[in-house]
């Protein structure tokens, strides 16, 4: 198998915890699951990641930061056409990547405290 680069390795990480959350609960993925469907040891894990948890959030600012900067400036104009292009467009993105948002916000759920793990995901 060949080395992946550092960024690979992140994004492959990312891609394997989505993957993970469509076959299990999130509270039984294990970094043992994860370096195992990337194709990483443990010690490779722990070079990019402290925890699971702190995997999750990178995953979620992966996602919303894009988004946010993408359409927060249209939220500063005040007409009632740039607020029917913002929901277009939020309706568009959601659609985009609806299978992602499903997996995390269906994990947010079970954490019980998804707003504030999306809000520290965005700091």
């Amino acid at each position: 198998m060949r080395k992946l680069s550092s960024i690979q390795t992140i994004e492959q990480l990312k891609k394997g915890m989505l993957d993970l959350l469509v076959q299990k609960e999130y509270q039984e993925i294990r970094i043992t699951d994860l370096t195992s469907k990337v194709g990483i040891n443990r010690t490779t894990f722990y070079l990019f990641y402290d925890s699971k948890d702190a995997l999750f959030e990178d995953l979620c600012a992966s996602l919303l930061v894009p988004f946010y900067i993408k359409y927060y400036p249209i939220t500063l104009k005040q007409d009632a056409q740039d607020e029917q292009e913002l929901l277009t467009e939020i309706l568009l993105f959601v659609e985009k990547f609806q299978s992602a948002f499903a997996r995390i916000f269906n994990v947010h759920t079970l954490h019980g405290d998804g707003e504030s793990l999306l809000i520290s995901s965005l700091e």
